[in-house]
């Protein structure tokens, strides 16, 4: 989502959708960190690896975490620009003495 000073209607819907697929994200990368974590502590009891561990396992585990702490970060300042925009207009309502 954009952000910018003119909300529109629907975009809260929008806001809860990123939310949605940013908290499967989070936790597509957290099964994944477990599953690693398993699979190199296993590797290492077996001694099958030889104390290595493959480059792309490494680098899914580095790509899925910024992905998800950018995903996040967007999400949260979203959340955050929206909060402010729906508070500055319920006080613009309540100075007109609309509730």
């Amino acid at each position: 989502m954009i952000l910018s000073n003119s909300w529109k209607e629907g975009d809260f819907t929008s806001l809860v959708g990123t939310f949605k697929y940013t908290l499967i994200l989070l936790f597509i990368g957290l099964i994944y960190s477990l599953v690693s974590y398993g699979n190199t502590n296993y590797l290492n009891e077996a001694n099958l690896n030889g104390d290595k561990q493959p480059k792309w396992f490494l680098v899914l585990f580095v790509f899925l975490f910024f992905y998800s702490l950018f995903a996040t970060f967007n999400s949260a300042k979203d959340a955050i620009y929206f909060s402010a925009f729906e508070t500055q207009n319920l006080l613009e309502l309540k100075k007109k003495g609309i509730s």
